[in-house]
């Protein structure tokens, strides 16, 4: 003679479905010949490009060192106005902002494009320029020809 708890019991058992009981584990495989090497990793970033810049010195004259240029335009180091400096040869101006680089990293300051200096320079990095002083403020905008102000109400 069956006791009712035991017959109710596997009843439920047998009637419920398999996914309330247990969830299985996420099964997570690493297949080493689709991993991309680190060397594939790093010419994915913007400035990898730059490594053809080693030991470049005033002087020289590089294809592409006018995007180098533009890099230190838009973070700070050179001026944002001159942009008719466009070309490709390492003048005056790309030495002060390479070795204004180098000292804002505390790296050895010899105004070159030595190994540690373009390894810093194709690290990814935010837009942000790092002087703060060539970031447009709002104390650039005018609002209105001769600036009027508002005067208030007197009461």
């Amino acid at each position: 003679m069956f006791s009712f708890f035991p017959c109710f019991f596997l009843i439920s058992l047998l009637s419920s479905s398999p996914s309330i009981h247990a969830i299985p584990p996420p099964i997570y495989t690493i297949n080493p010949t689709n991993t991309p090497s680190l060397s594939k990793i790093n010419k994915s970033y913007t400035w990898q490009e730059f490594d053809k810049f080693q030991d470049a010195s005033k002087g020289s004259l590089i294809n592409g060192i006018s995007k180098l240029k533009q890099y230190f335009r838009n973070f700070g180091y050179l001026v944002r106005e001159d942009v008719t400096n466009a070309t490709d040869v390492f003048d005056t101006d790309l030495e002060l902002a390479v070795a204004r680089y180098q000292q804002k990293l505390r790296l050895p300051v010899t105004g070159k494009l030595d190994s540690h200096t373009l390894s810093e320079l194709m690290l990814p990095r935010c837009g942000v320029p790092d002087d703060r002083r060539t970031m447009h403020t709002m104390g650039n905008y005018v609002y209105f020809t001769g600036r009027p102000r508002w005067e208030g109400i007197s009461r």
